[in-house]
């Protein structure tokens, strides 16, 4: 359903598709020591395996910086009807160079419009690390509200309603 939408841009990044050339870098954002300690679920194997791995399947879409035109990081929004019927989930992961300019911020208000239009969510979700403090600013910020613990990561929940969303934004 995204990828109808696909490319997305703000003033500060666009929304793509991932190719081939994305895939050393977004390994490099994967697998780097300071980008896994807030990331719930790390890459499995090495960085070699994980890059064959992701030549067939990369999982989400690339997050580019306009400004630089490089590769700053990769989003994920599907469907979660594991947590209850009717929610979405929405993963985002910025590659440290791009740390504090609010590249996260620009995806989540490109995509949760279209999580509540076309997915028909009525509650999104996101999963984030109880230490990543710009993170969890932002996610206030939308209007996004403590849900929980994960059980699996050391990771916390958030969660936005559609009428939360409507409340704070106007329809979708």
């Amino acid at each position: 359903m995204l990828k109808h939408y696909l490319p997305l841009e703000s003033t500060k990044c666009r929304i793509r598709d991932f190719d081939v050339n994305d895939i050393q870098m977004l390994a490099d954002i994967e697998f780097d020591p300071e980008v896994k300690q807030y990331v719930g679920g790390v890459p499995n194997g090495t960085k070699k395996e994980w890059i064959v791995k992701a030549k067939s399947y990369i999982h989400g879409y690339a997050i580019e910086s306009i400004l630089e035109n490089e590769l700053a990081g990769r989003v994920s929004l599907h469907r979660a009807e594991k947590w209850e019927p009717g929610t979405a989930e929405l993963q985002v992961i910025i590659g440290k160079k791009f740390w504090g300019r609010k590249f996260g911020r620009e995806v989540t208000s490109l995509l949760l419009p279209i999580s509540f239009k076309e997915l028909r969510a009525k509650t999104v979700i996101t999963e984030v690390h109880p230490k990543h403090i710009d993170s969890l600013n932002a996610l206030q910020a939308f209007g996004f509200q403590y849900e929980g613990s994960s059980l699996k990561h050391p990771m916390i929940i958030y969660k936005i309603t559609k009428d939360e969303f409507n409340r704070n934004y106007g329809k979708p």
